[in-house]
């Protein structure tokens, strides 16, 4: 379980997030608790990635909640936050970055491929687990700028893009 100090404009929130699998989440805001499913996402090159190893814990099982030791704001005095509306893509928006340092597996594309967003393209070993890296958007392969046993570093530039639209 992780606890997040967070601020939302002037607003400070205390959330805690226990990872149920790898895309559901239960999270607690004082009171409220939420059920959390990813439907998606995107590797950014900036990302941090923190790996960690909870002990003694099997698949599925539950971690119990740590006794609460603050008082959050309640959920009816939170600001309703507007909906997000897609990024303008920026520097490096055609191309995708290795989120974290390993050893490429293997290459499933070739330059001149149209891909589709969550398309898997390499696969990149890390921490002797294998990550199936995906397109983040729709696309045409330019450039593979790494080979299959190559060993990268976080951040270096797997793929570049043509005709991407995000």
């Amino acid at each position: 379980m992780r606890r997040y100090n967070i601020k939302v404009g002037q607003h400070e929130y205390v959330i805690d997030v226990q990872e149920m699998s790898a895309d559901r989440f239960r999270v607690w805001i004082g009171d409220r608790e939420l059920e959390v499913h990813i439907a998606g996402d995107h590797d950014i090159a900036e990302a941090t990635i923190t790996p960690e190893i909870a002990p003694n814990r099997g698949d599925g099982e539950a971690v119990a909640r740590p006794a609460m030791i603050y008082q959050a704001a309640r959920p009816d005095t939170m600001p309703v936050m507007p909906p997000s509306q897609p990024a303008a893509p920026g520097p490096g928006a055609h191309e995708m970055a290795a989120p974290m340092p390993g050893k490429i597996i293997s290459i499933s594309i070739a330059p001149g491929e149209r891909v589709h967003a969550g398309q898997a393209l390499l696969v990149l070993e890390a921490m002797k687990m294998k990550n199936t890296l995906k397109s983040p958007f729709d696309g045409t392969i330019a450039e593979i700028t790494v080979a299959s046993g190559q060993n990268v570093k976080a951040g270096s530039v797997l793929v570049r893009f043509t005709n991407n639209s995000r």
